[in-house]
C-alpha cells in the first residue's frame, strides 16, 4: 500500500517525530519488518488495511529493521514481524508474528481512547479553570454512555465537591471500579470529601486569636481556598501544636 497520512514509512532519523511525538495525539503502531521476511509480507497488507479503516484515529509507521538498526536495537527487536503500539511516547502493547484482521482490530481497540475521552478532557479543563458547572455538563454524556468510566467518575466527583454536592460526590466515588489505575485519584477525591465534611461539622466557640485563625482556616476550606487555609493552619501549629488536640495538623495532612 502506498504511504498516506495514516500509514507511512519511518526510519531512525524520523522516529522521534513520526512515532514518539505523533503518539501524543493518537496511538501509533510500528511494524518492524524486512524485505526478506515472508510473514512480514503476509502481515503488511492486512495491518495497513485495518489501520486505514480507522480513518485517522490510529497511525501505522513501517520500519525496515535492516535499514534502521538503531531503532530495532533500541526496542529489542529479535523476531519479525514485530508490532508495537505507542501511546504518549511509550510502548503500551505489542505482538509478534503474522496475525489476521480480527486480531489486529482487537489489539487496536484495546488501546484507543474511548469516544468520550475528548469530553472528559474538556471537563477536566473546565474544572481546573474553576467552572465545575460546565465540567458537569461536559462529563454527564460520558457517564450516560459508560456509567462506570473511572476518569469520568473522578471528574464528576471533583466537580460535585466544588459545587458543594458532597452526597453526589460520595456516590460517584463509590462507583469507581477497582483495578482501573485511578486508585490514587480516587483516594485524593475521597480525602477531599472527608476534609469538607470535617470543616462543615467543626464548631468554634472560643474567642482567642487561635480560635479566630482556626475559624478562618475552616472558612477557607469550605470555599476551596486551600492555600490561605494552609497558611492559617500552619500559623496555628507554629504557635501551639496541642491546639484542639492537634486538629490543625490533621487538616494540613488532609489538604
Amino acid at each position: 500500500m502506498a504511504a498516506s497520512k495514516h500509514v507511512y514509512d519511518a526510519n531512525d532519523a524520523s522516529f522521534e517525530t513520526a512515532v514518539l511525538h505523533e503518539s501524543t495525539s493518537r496511538p501509533v503502531l510500528v511494524d518492524f519488518w524486512a524485505a526478506w521476511c515472508g510473514p512480514c509480507r503476509m502481515l503488511g497488507p492486512t495491518i495497513e488495511a485495518v489501520v486505514e479503516s480507522y480513518g485517522g484515529r490510529v497511525a501505522l509507521a513501517r520500519l525496515n529493521v535492516d535499514e534502521n538498526r538503531a531503532s530495532a536495537a533500541r526496542y529489542g527487536i529479535q523476531s519479525i514481524p514485530a508490532v508495537k503500539m505507542f501511546v504518549d511516547g511509550k510502548v503500551v502493547e505489542e505482538f509478534v508474528g503474522a496475525r489476521d484482521a480480527s486480531f489486529i482490530r482487537s489489539f487496536i481497540d484495546r488501546n484507543l481512547p474511548s469516544p468520550q475521552a475528548a469530553g472528559i478532557q474538556a471537563a477536566e479543563e473546565m474544572l481546573d479553570g474553576g467552572n465545575p458547572a460546565a465540567a458537569m455538563e461536559l462529563v454527564e454524556p460520558a457517564l450516560a454512555s459508560e456509567p462506570v468510566d473511572p476518569a469520568a467518575l473522578i471528574v464528576a466527583a471533583r466537580a460535585c465537591v466544588q459545587l458543594d454536592r458532597l452526597d453526589s460526590a460520595r456516590d460517584y466515588v463509590s462507583k469507581i471500579p477497582p483495578g482501573t489505575g485511578q486508585e490514587e485519584a480516587r483516594r485524593s477525591v475521597a480525602s477531599l470529601i472527608s476534609l469538607m465534611d470535617r470543616a462543615s461539622l467543626v464548631e468554634i466557640n472560643g474567642r482567642t486569636d487561635l480560635d479566630k485563625a482556626f475559624a478562618d482556616a475552616l472558612r477557607f476550606i469550605r470555599k476551596k481556598q486551600f492555600a490561605p487555609a494552609l497558611e492559617a493552619l500552619i500559623s496555628i501549629i507554629s504557635r501551639d501544636k496541642t491546639y484542639r488536640n492537634g486538629e490543625p495538623k490533621s487538616l494540613v495532612l488532609s489538604i
